[in-house]
Order: structure tokens, then C-alpha cells, then sequence
């Protein structure tokens, strides 16, 4: 049942997120899964030919063989978000016939993806959050420490840019805490079902395969894996049909997939020996994991330090104490997908992912290293808890001030340009003030 006292308690944290929500932005990804909904709307199909020509829609495209152009995009939010995007256009599209349909669409693109946004993300974020505070932090938790958790999933990492439009790694992050959360409870035709929406959502995910077998044997008797992964391969069912159907229809095989007919603008790694589809180097660049962790493009301690504390005081504390086993197949699970993550996306030419604050090829597991803290929270002393929300502070003030501009701060990949009217200047000086005092004083009463 819902419980509005609960609910009442993380309003700060919930306010915070949807004042910061209404800046909606409309980057080339979300227009790249727009124009695919629009076709099966319009024309029953995948194919986004029309949208590519005359009228370029975006650059983010595969072309095939015969010609045809689709989506680069994984294409489980074409999935997910279709019922509601087809809704949206029989109610809101005014035009009488093809033409003027897509002129509609094409133009406004943001109402579409506002609602697909507000309805498919923003409200099941908040319910889940809410969920997650009244199951796990119950006791042992002051309501300045709840806020401040929720925050962390809200506002506190780079997933929180993508919750706000329709480009994929805002529905990815969601289902891979959900995957997380099933493992824990031991839910594991769920965790199948959110594991494969993950794959679906994001050709990133398959890398979290390892680490997620790994934390089923931590957490799983010998006696009852072959349940286990029986029970999870059935809840995957339906996200493996989407898959095939989509992969065979498309691209002619379910092993074929959209960057393997990438637009050649972003085939980059050409020039690489034993290079992977024009996109990725055989081995990952160390120089890149080093700029993912510490670097002022991506780098982990610019946009979100917690997690860098975090990984500190696990490496540190992690042998000190008895940690239950569905504790610690989380622990795996998370930072073990962190890894893989990593490894993947310092393997990846573009590497830096275009307009984003912070490393959005990874940001799918910061929600659920978030509640992996959650859990873990009765184990971490005052101090590491007060520096795991000082480390917040940037993370918040980074997004905030990203989040009604296209560009970032900080310089190194971005370059500081302010919103030229006084309003949008006023938002951004008001968005970070406020969160730097909330964050401050979150972490200043930590006892």
C-alpha cells in the first residue's frame, strides 16, 4: 500500500528531481528512437528510410545492404514506449494524411517525448524509490539519510540526464536496479524479465551477463542453480522474442545487430587492427579507463566522487565483516557490472559519448551501486557515510547546472556557456544553490 508519511518525508529529494525533471532535452538518441515509433505508427515497420530522406530526422542510423535505414539504436524503449507514443499521436497529431503526420512528429518531437518521459520514467522512478524506502530503509535510517540515498538515484549520477528524455540509458538504468532488487529477493523469473529488458534497452548490457552469473552462484545453493537459471531464462522469454523479432526483421539475423551497419560517420576504430565493427579496439584503452575514473571529460571523481567512496570503503572494509549472501551477490553484481562496463566503454572509439554529463555508457548500474550502499549501510561507519554524501555534492551541483544547458562545466570536454536570458541563468544560479545546500546540510548532520 502506498504510504503518503513516507512519501511526505522524501518529498526534498522527490522536489529536487522534478523541478530539475522539467528541463526536458531532445538529444540526437531520442530522436533516434522517436523516428522508429513514428514508423511503426505510420507505416507498420521498423524501417525509418522516410525519415532519413528527404528530411534528415538525426545521424544516429544504420543502413543495410539492400539500402534501408533503422534505428543504431538498441530497441527496447522503441518497445516499451510505443503504446504510449501511439496514444500520444492519435490524441495530439492534427495531420490528414502521411505528409503532415511527420511534419507533426518531426516538429514536435518534444511533447512526445516529454509525456513518454514523464509517464514510462520520471513516476515509476519516484514509486520505485518510494518502494525501495519503505522495504529497506525502514530502520536504521534518519530521514536526512533517506533523502540523501534517494538523491543519489534521483539527481546523483549521469543516468539522471536521461530520465528526462527518451534516449535509452534512463529506461536501462531502471530496469538494471530492478534486476539488482529481484536478485536480492530472489525473485529470479523477474530478474530474468528485467535483465533481458536490459539487453534489450542498451547493446551495453550483454557485458553484465558475467558478472551476473557469478553473483547467482554466490548467491544460490548447487543444489538449486539449474532451477535458478530456469526460472530466469523464462522470465527473459519475452524480451528474447522482442529481440529476435526485431534483430531478424531489421537486420536479417538475431546475431546481427545495429552498429554492425553503423552509420560510417561513426566508424572510427577502422584504423585499428582486429578492430570490432569499425567501433571498438580488440582491448580496452587504459588511458581511457584512467580518464573514465579520475578524467575531466568523464572522470568519475568530477561527476559522481560517491561512487569512487564507495569503491574505497569496500576495498578497504570489505574482508572485515560477514556480509549474507544475497548482500553480497548484489555487491558482485554491481561492481563487478561497473567493471565490465568500464572495460567495454574503454574499448569504444567515441568513447566520450558525445553530450552528456559524465560517462552515460556505464551510468545503467549507478542506480543500483546506490542501493547496494542501501543495503550495506548498517556496515558503513559516520565518517565514510558523511563522505559518501560531501561526494554527492558534485554530482548534484554538475547536473544541475547541466540539465537546462547542452553543455557541461568544468571545461575539459565542455565549455561553460550560460543560458543567454536572464530566466535560464536564474534557474541554473537558483538549481545549485539549492542543491548545494541541501546536500551540505544532508552531510553535515550525519552522526
Amino acid at each position: 500500500m502506498f504510504n503518503f508519511s513516507r512519501a511526505k518525508t522524501l518529498s526534498p529529494a522527490i522536489g529536487l528531481f522534478l523541478f530539475l525533471a522539467i528541463l526536458f532535452q531532445n538529444p540526437s538518441n531520442t530522436a533516434s528512437r522517436l523516428m522508429t515509433m513514428a514508423a511503426m505508427t505510420e507505416y507498420h515497420s521498423f524501417e525509418v528510410t522516410p525519415y532519413i530522406h528527404p528530411v534528415e530526422w538525426m545521424h544516429d542510423w544504420s543502413r543495410t545492404p539492400d539500402g534501408k535505414y533503422y534505428s543504431n539504436k538498441a530497441p527496447g524503449p522503441m518497445f516499451i514506449g510505443f503504446p504510449v507514443y501511439y496514444l500520444t499521436d492519435k490524441f495530439l497529431n492534427p495531420g490528414t494524411d502521411t505528409a503532415s503526420r511527420n511534419d507533426f512528429r518531426y516538429k514536435k518531437q518534444w511533447i512526445y517525448m516529454m509525456i513518454l518521459a514523464v509517464i514510462l520514467q520520471i513516476i515509476p522512478l519516484i514509486l520505485l524509490v518510494l518502494w525501495i524506502d519503505r522495504k529497506y530503509m525502514r530502520e536504521g535510517f534518519t530521514p536526512l539519510e533517506r533523502n540523501t540515498l534517494a538523491t543519489m538515484i534521483f539527481i546523483g549520477n549521469t543516468a539522471a540526464f536521461f530520465y528526462t528524455n527518451w534516449g535509452g540509458h534512463g529506461v536501462t538504468a531502471i530496469v538494471t536496479l530492478g534486476a539488482g532488487i529481484t536478485l536480492y529477493r530472489g525473485s529470479f523469473k523477474l530478474l530474468g524479465l528485467f535483465f533481458g529488458l536490459s539487453v534489450l534497452s542498451d547493446y551495453g548490457s550483454p557485458m553484465l551477463l558475467i558478472p551476473l552469473i557469478i553473483s547467482i552462484f554466490i548467491r544460490i545453493d548447487n543444489k538449486k542453480l539449474i532451477k535458478t537459471f530456469r526460472d530466469i531464462a523464462l522470465g527473459g522469454i519475452i524480451p528474447g522474442i522482442f529481440w529476435i523479432y526485431y534483430h531478424q526483421v531489421c537486420f536479417g539475423s538475431a546475431f546481427n545487430i545495429a552498429p554492425k551497419y553503423q552509420n560510417p560517420m561513426f566508424l572510427d576504430m577502422t584504423n585499428v587492427q582486429n578492430n570490432i565493427g569499425g567501433i571498438f579496439a580488440p582491448l580496452p584503452s587504459f588511458n581511457v579507463l584512467l580518464e573514465l575514473l579520475f578524467g575531466d571529460r568523464r572522470g568519475l571523481l568530477k561527476t559522481q566522487p560517491w561512487v569512487l567512496v564507495f569503491l574505497t570503503w569496500l576495498s578497504l572494509y570489505w574482508s572485515s565483516f560477514a556480509i549474507e549472501r544475497n548482500k553480497r551477490a548484489v555487491v558482485v553484481f554491481s561492481i563487478g557490472g561497473l567493471a565490465a562496463l568500464m572495460i567495454m566503454n574503454a574499448s569504444f572509439g567515441s568513447w566520450e559519448s558525445g553530450s552528456s554529463p559524465g560517462p552515460r555508457y556505464i551510468s545503467a548500474i549507478f542506480s543500483l551501486i546506490v542501493f547496494t550502499i542501501i543495503l550495506m549501510w548498517k556496515e558503513i561507519t559516520a565518517g565514510w557515510r558523511r563522505a559518501l554524501f560531501y561526494g554527492l555534492i558534485p554530482s548534484v551541483v554538475y547536473l544541475s547546472i547541466f540539465y537546462p544547458m547542452r553543455v557541461g562545466l568544468f571545461g575539459g570536454y565542455f565549455n561553460l556557456a550560460w543560458n543567454s536570458t536572464r530566466w535560464g541563468q536564474g534557474v541554473e544560479i537558483l538549481t545549485a544553490f539549492t542543491a548545494i545546500l541541501f546536500c551540505y546540510r544532508q552531510a553535515k548532520r550525519i552522526t
